[in-house]
């Protein structure tokens, strides 16, 4: 299996410390997975109970919350605990209408799995508030 860096000519120190740490992070991790196959002892049974666990909670949360919504709440909730609480009551509230309006508008190339997700998480906001 090939791994390929491709960056430009002027992001060339930045490109093969990426690609770097890709490679290493790829190499790390299946050797994590092949060692959650089949553990030996209490304690790596325990451990590759962990990472199967954690690995489906991941999933989860990319599945019916989003990465990106994830960090747009926890951006929003920090702004509301330093400044003012409503900045998270409209940040949240008019989500769903604008995911709305952007999907009726464009109406090609739309997620539609992503989209559901996004106006339910953010209409069950906005209603619960």
């Amino acid at each position: 299996k090939g791994h390929h860096g491709f960056y430009p000519a002027w992001a060339a120190p930045f490109g093969k410390l990426l690609h770097y740490l890709s490679f290493r992070y790829n190499k790390a991790f299946r050797s994590l997975f092949l060692y959650t196959i089949n553990p030996d002892g209490a304690w790596n049974k325990f451990v590759a109970w962990n990472v199967v666990f954690w690995t489906k909670v991941v999933n989860w949360s990319e599945e019916n919350i989003g990465y990106s919504n994830i960090g747009y709440l926890v951006c929003l909730g920090l702004a509301a605990a330093v400044v003012d609480w409503r900045i998270f009551l409209v940040g949240t509230s008019f989500v769903h209408y604008i995911r709305y309006i952007n999907t009726y508008y464009h109406r090609e190339g739309v997620a539609y799995n992503v989209f559901k997700r996004d106006v339910f998480l953010f209409k069950i906001l906005a209603v619960s508030q």
